[in-house]
């Protein structure tokens, strides 16, 4: 049997054919679907190819699965323990994928279905969104203190009480530019977040809007058996976990980084399922309804 393995970059793909004599034959191709699939195409049906979990596997796995052959993916920090070259390059690399999963030496890793990485991505994306807003939040704070500003009223500037506090503050004209700058902008990232909770939370998983003809059956993160709750909503991530126990053959998931993405969830400060009471302050017109009654 055939057996193929591939280097896989953003622009270019070094592909390894592995003959059943022994032979092997290098092709070097752009990264651009029509190229991938005339060569895949003249394979034998069902043939094994190796590709390392990179950055790029996604599209790629996914049109070897339509033009009907085997895909495998290789943990490439485990598959460099077991075959290290000392000449290291395109041609080698693809030659060694080849040739481990010949001999059935390839540290394989499980395949997630597209649904679920989609999934998973969502929730990288809502941590992503989390920490900037993080982020915007300790610049203010840092502002405030660098000129040894305390809230009066309350305990906590980021507080309900410190909001109205702040927004009522008088300050000097560059500092008065960074709080309404960061102001207008928490209030776009709570915006986004609590859509995407919806989206994440909701029967029927990303609005209609924003789902293309191709997976409006896609299965969402809604039927998660028990749900995470993380700063500023509800987070199901248990169907990424749960998934991983419905691949007995694989140790690791095909994403290393989800590891990450778990400790990040649970590290969050867990809420009650209502929201902020400080949630919509960022909006200008909360911000003037805070002046004026600070004003009063």
């Amino acid at each position: 049997m055939v057996t193929v393995g591939v280097d896989l970059h953003k622009r270019v793909a070094q592909i390894a054919v592995l003959t059943p004599e022994g032979e092997v034959s290098q092709h070097r191709l752009e990264t651009i679907p029509r190229e991938i699939t005339q060569f895949f195409a003249k394979l034998p049906a069902q043939t094994p190819v190796a590709v390392e979990a990179s950055a790029t596997w996604w599209w790629f796995i996914d049109l070897l699965e339509a033009l009907g052959h085997r895909p495998v993916l290789s943990h490439p920090k485990q598959t460099k323990a077991i075959a290290a070259a000392r000449l290291k390059n395109d041609r080698v690399d693809a030659a060694r994928l080849a040739m481990l999963l010949r001999a059935d030496l390839l540290p394989a890793v499980w395949i997630p279905p597209t649904s679920l990485r989609e999934a998973r991505e969502l929730v990288r994306h809502r941590i992503r969104l989390t920490q900037l807003r993080t982020c915007l939040r300790n610049m203010l704070q840092s502002m405030l203190a660098r000129r040894n500003l305390r809230p009066v009223e309350a305990t906590k500037w980021m507080s309900v009480h410190g909001l109205q506090e702040l927004a009522a503050l008088s300050l000097p004209p560059a500092p008065s530019i960074i709080r309404e700058d960061c102001f207008k902008l928490l209030h776009v990232f709570d915006a986004q977040i609590r859509e995407l909770d919806m989206q994440l939370t909701s029967p029927s998983g990303v609005s209609a809007k924003h789902r293309s003809a191709s997976s409006r059956n896609t299965p969402t993160l809604a039927s998660a058996r028990s749900t995470r709750y993380s700063e500023g909503g509800c987070v199901p991530v248990a169907a990424a976990r749960s998934s991983l126990r419905r691949a007995p053959s694989f140790k690791r998931s095909a994403t290393p980084s989800l590891e990450a993405t778990w400790r990040a969830c649970d590290t969050l400060n867990p809420l009650t399922k209502s929201r902020s009471a400080a949630d919509g302050l960022w909006s200008p017109v909360s911000i003037g309804s805070l002046q004026t009654q600070a004003g009063n």
